[in-house]
């Protein structure tokens, strides 16, 4: 046996002994086009694009535009925006711009990393905190971290997210592949769920290899039974 063949083997036991991490997939821009539905009802379209701006730093902005029924009517819109780096380490969040507008009514909500600390501006209040070690996520950018790990991970993992008032820790567990409809075709997608410590909203999302492990179904249940979701309509690059 050669020396890189030992070298191989020995890897291959360490991970399935869970001693190393597999390295996460790399990014590849991308756009994703989904209908947005509340209860089932159409309530608008969803665009996710991700583009390298340069190196290793890239953007991603997420659109939601409502175009039916009251959302429709209120034209309601939410913008996300993040530039983050991609690393060995993983993604890390550098800023963050939320703005979501209806009527007359408009909320702005921003996330910046500054050397070792964050600070976050929920449009009332202003808060700094720590930089955790590795970095952070913000609230849009998670998406891209389950989507790195999705392909090998097991269990639960604990990601840093800086979200709204605070920087914290969300959980999720990866679980198994299933079978999932969408406009764009049928899917099979490996489901990961974010687990809260608090009963109440869920959040579920659906992550198809076969594309590369891109989001093909969204779902948010509200503890008063009230779901929003996300179903892929069409990809791109």
């Amino acid at each position: 046996m050669t020396l890189s063949a030992m070298s191989r083997n020995v890897v291959s036991l360490l991970l399935a002994a869970g001693l190393v991490a597999p390295a996460a997939a790399a990014l590849k821009p991308f756009q994703a086009e989904f209908d947005m539905y509340r209860d089932g009802k159409k309530l608008g379209v969803a665009v996710l694009t991700l583009k390298q701006t340069s190196g290793s730093q890239w953007q991603f902005d997420s659109v939601n535009e409502g175009t039916e029924g009251l959302a429709g009517m209120a034209n309601v819109s939410i913008q996300e925006s993040s530039q983050f780096v991609e690393s060995d380490s993983g993604l890390a969040a550098q800023h963050y711009r939320f703005n979501q507008s209806m009527l007359f009514k408009k909320k702005q909500r921003t996330v910046d990393v500054q050397g070792t600390r964050v600070h976050l501006d929920d449009g009332d209040k202003q808060y700094d905190f720590d930089l955790p070690a590795g970095g952070v996520l913000d609230r849009n950018i998670i998406v891209l971290a389950l989507m790195q790990d999705v392909p090998t991970a097991t269990g639960d993992r604990d990601y840093p997210v800086a979200d709204k008032r605070e920087v914290g820790s969300q959980k999720y567990r990866f679980g198994a592949v299933e079978s999932v409809e969408t406009p764009a075709g049928k899917f099979d997608a490996r489901r990961v769920d974010r687990i809260r410590e608090q009963p109440g909203r869920t959040t579920t999302t659906w992550f198809a290899e076969s594309i590369g492990w891109m989001p093909v179904r969204i779902l948010q249940v509200e503890p008063d039974g009230e779901n929003l979701e996300l179903r892929l309509r069409k990809t791109g690059s």
